[in-house]
């Protein structure tokens, strides 16, 4: 089933093992020794592209790469996904030549960042945490807004191969105050993912948000999300397992609800990126833990 008007939004009934196969697959699939034997290789190359900084894979997802103290980056993620797919296929000329386009745009993104860049994400208290200590002596902390109980709305610049945590220099580079960097990054970031679900559209299914990246980025305008809770009522929740995989729909508490939250739970422990194991409810202005 399709809601029309939801560009890559589908919509599922309530089935946990479904959710739990997609998610683990999604993790297996990423995490094997091709991957992580690609990733260790080319981090090698970044090394050398850019001394000093620090290149580590994720653990469970080998290709995505955490970057850290690398010139002018400070701190960022470069996904090889794409990457790793088109090698598969290419000839080996052709391969190295991809990562050298990527290596060369990397460098190039960080001493140029552009206002198409900026984006919106959302991450939880534990990535905030840890962003905060690594930029601390680093252009100052970056733009954030708390958006509920454990969840943080941040700046971002995203070139097609890299996530950077835009930082005060950085928006100096780009002639931005905050306010003005909020603004361009949620039109953006609203421009590039799905519209809000109408309660309407909420009524008898579990709408399931999949996509490469920024659909947590869904949860992030706490205005617009009164309209739809005001229109719902109290049994609106979301999910927000990964970046790609968010799901919204009515469900009150109880036991179906109680039986979700155990799925949301595995469906996380099985991401290579969980965003979160928690259920969430719209209340007062922001999200807040379904206890």
């Amino acid at each position: 089933m399709t809601i029309r008007g939801m560009e890559g939004v589908r919509a599922i009934r309530l089935v946990s093992a479904i959710l739990g196969l997609l998610m683990a697959a999604t993790a297996q699939a990423q995490d094997n020794p091709d991957t992580r034997n690609f990733a260790q290789r080319v981090i090698a190359q970044m090394e050398q592209a850019m001394p000093g900084g620090s290149f580590t894979s994720e653990p469970g997802d080998p290709l995505q790469v955490n970057a850290l103290d690398a010139p002018g980056m400070e701190e960022g993620i470069v996904n090889l996904h794409r990457f790793y797919k088109y090698c598969q296929t290419a000839s080996r000329e052709d391969c190295a030549a991809q990562i050298d386009r990527l290596l060369a745009g990397l460098v190039q993104a960080q001493d140029d960042p552009q206002l198409n860049d900026l984006r919106v994400i959302v991450r939880d208290r534990q990535y905030w945490e840890a962003i905060k200590e690594a930029l601390k002596q680093a252009g100052g902390l970056p733009l954030h807004r708390q958006i509920g109980e454990d969840l943080f709305a941040l700046v971002a610049l995203d070139t097609p191969d890299s996530i950077v945590i835009a930082t005060s220099a950085h928006l100096a580079d780009l002639g931005l105050n905050a306010d003005r960097a909020w603004e361009l990054a949620a039109e953006k970031t609203s421009a590039a993912i799905p519209q809000l679900p109408s309660a309407q559209d909420l009524q008898s299914d579990l709408l399931v948000y999949e996509g490469d990246a920024y659909m947590g980025s869904l949860l992030f305008d706490l205005d617009a999300w009164q309209t739809v809770s005001a229109a719902a009522g109290p049994d609106l929740m979301v999910t927000i397992t990964s970046d790609s995989f968010v799901v919204v729909g009515l469900l009150p508490d109880g036991e179906n609800l109680e039986g979700f939250k155990q799925a949301v739970r595995e469906d996380c422990a099985a991401a290579p990126r969980c965003i979160s194991p928690n259920i969430y409810r719209y209340r007062d202005g922001g999200w807040v833990i379904a206890r």
